[in-house]
């Protein structure tokens, strides 16, 4: 349902059908007058279906619609282009299709798992090929699909800026967070985290979040910038081009200068 940002008067609405199995989860963006549905994922990857659609944001009729692959979508639109994973087999692709009209640009070679959470920067399309054993991590072309580079995971990437890309495992006890070159896949920095910590990157920044503390860091060379003390546990961060969002696990919302 779409409403209008002033006064709350729904404009139109949209039945999006079996393509949400379940209320909980879901994918939405917005770009240039359309209004992007998937069905998003779970921690099993079975809720909803492999389908995306682009709805006309004045109107809410269906621009274009896609299905890729066997399983649910949560694609990475950045600059007009929708890079989603295609599920189909069991090595996975990512394919990248045009925003405005949901052609395809390009479907990647196998990848040797299956893709989860697409990040882009620096002309690289960064991601995790996961697999019951394991996994690898991979970064594509973004213009091309042409893989760049491959190797065994040594973790899960979690946000990306600047033409870099940072990973940490999922591990008890300290965990390493590592900062790659996207494109050539060289490593640039380490450093050591408390596990469970999460991060965020916005232009130059990357915000790690552990307890009650967010740390912001500098992205290419890992120097701690500052760090600021929550009234309780950090849930989420939002980062914009001059101003960090905090909310804590107490409902406390905080808004920092970068």
């Amino acid at each position: 349902m779409a409403t209008s940002a002033a006064s709350a008067q729904t404009l139109w609405t949209h039945d999006a059908g079996p393509l949400l199995d379940n209320a909980k989860v879901g994918w939405l963006a917005y770009a240039s007058g359309l209004v992007y549905v998937a069905a998003g994922t779970t921690e099993n990857n079975t809720a909803g279906q492999p389908t995306v659609r682009a709805l006309d944001a004045r109107t809410g009729r269906r621009a274009w619609a896609i299905t890729i692959g066997t399983g649910p979508q949560a694609p990475t639109l950045v600059g007009g282009v929708l890079y989603t994973p295609d599920a189909t087999l069991s090595t996975g692709r990512v394919v990248a299709l045009h925003a405005s009209t949901g052609a395809r640009r390009w479907t990647s070679a196998e990848l040797g798992g299956i893709p989860g959470l697409l990040l882009v920067t620096g002309g690289a399309v960064c991601g995790a090929a996961l697999t019951t054993s394991g996994g690898s991590v991979f970064a594509l072309d973004s213009a091309t699909g042409r893989r760049l580079w491959h190797r065994e995971a040594g973790g899960l990437p979690m946000a990306a800026t600047d033409g870099m890309v940072f990973l940490m495992p999922l591990s008890a006890g300290q965990a390493t967070l590592t900062a790659w070159h996207a494109r050539s896949g060289q490593q640039a920095w380490t450093r050591t985290v408390p596990a469970g910590a999460f991060a965020v990157a916005s232009g130059s920044v990357l915000f790690v979040a552990a307890g009650r503390t967010l740390t912001a860091l500098a992205a290419a060379t890992g120097r701690t910038l500052w760090s600021y003390q929550l009234g309780a546990d950090v849930a989420d961060v939002a980062a914009g081009s001059d101003v960090v969002y905090a909310l804590d696990e107490h409902g406390g919302v905080y808004a920092l200068r970068i």
